[in-house]
């Protein structure tokens, strides 16, 4: 069996492996820090304009809403 992932190689392309799966990682999918975030609170300002936000990740909703 072999599955794509949209992600870089990580933890879950392993765990994938060792369970006996060929994996083909296709980035196209990365979070990214971004230290400005004035553009998306200048968006979110706005999101009733939006049907919705989502975050597809705990380490995506990090990067917007990180932990203190």
């Amino acid at each position: 069996m072999t599955v794509i992932v949209a992600r870089a190689d990580d933890a879950f392309s392993q765990i994938l492996r060792e369970a006996g799966i060929e994996v083909v990682n296709l980035e196209l999918i990365r979070t990214e820090v971004i230290e400005d975030l004035s553009e998306f609170e200048n968006l979110i300002s706005r999101l009733d304009e939006y049907d919705g936000v989502f975050f597809t990740s705990p380490v995506a909703a990090a990067v917007v809403c990180p932990m203190r």
